[in-house]
């Protein structure tokens, strides 16, 4: 598996794009903080295609009590914001 490396500073950066979660939350956390920063507004977006990603990205929601909206693509890629919400330990 491919890892992203560390000490690229890029500025300005609006959105991350994920196609996949990683393994260890540390490095999606580290991936997502390159937007925002500077108390600018940034999106993280991660596509998800199984189980076991959808349950990794819920661990890192409840570990960085934050909140992550799911969305739903359609066969016609309409997005629909579905309503999900992770049960709090």
């Amino acid at each position: 598996m491919c890892r992203p490396s560390r000490g690229i500073d890029v500025d300005d950066v609006d959105a991350v794009f994920n196609f996949e979660v990683p393994e260890e939350n540390e490095y999606y956390i580290h991936r997502i903080g390159r937007t925002g920063r500077a108390k600018r507004h940034g999106v993280a977006y991660t596509l998800l295609s199984d189980f076991p990603s959808r349950m990794r990205l819920s661990d890192i929601e409840r570990n960085t009590r934050s909140q992550i909206i799911t969305a739903t693509v359609d066969d016609e890629g309409h997005v629909t914001e579905k309503k999900y919400q992770i049960k709090k330990a």
